[in-house]
This record gives structure tokens, sequence and C-alpha cells, in this order.
């Protein structure tokens, strides 16, 4: 499945690719999938061992 079709308010789990990826520029996908995270159209959670810390 991919983040896109992902339904309304699914909680899913955000692991350090997604954030790297976004952050980096490399995915835009991912980029997507945290905005629709941001919007509330997603429950995403990640662990605080997940952020990256120095960017």
């Amino acid at each position: 499945m991919r983040f896109d079709e992902l339904p309304m308010a699914e909680a899913v789990f955000i692991d350090a690719n997604i954030f790297v990826y976004h952050f980096t520029g490399i995915s835009e996908e991912c980029s997507r999938f945290l905005k629709r995270c941001e919007a509330g159209e997603l429950r995403g959670v990640t662990t605080v061992n997940v952020i990256p810390v120095r960017w």
C-alpha cells in the first residue's frame, strides 16, 4: 500500500527513513505523507529514538 492510499484517520507508525527522505528532499511522497499527518488526516506516531537529532 502506498502512503497516498492510506484511509483517513488511520494510525500509522513513522519510521526514521520517512523523516530522512522528507528533510533531504529525496521523496515527495514522504513529504505528502507528513503533510497529511500534520493536517490531521492521519494519526502519525513515532518514538524519540526515531526522531533525528541533528540536521
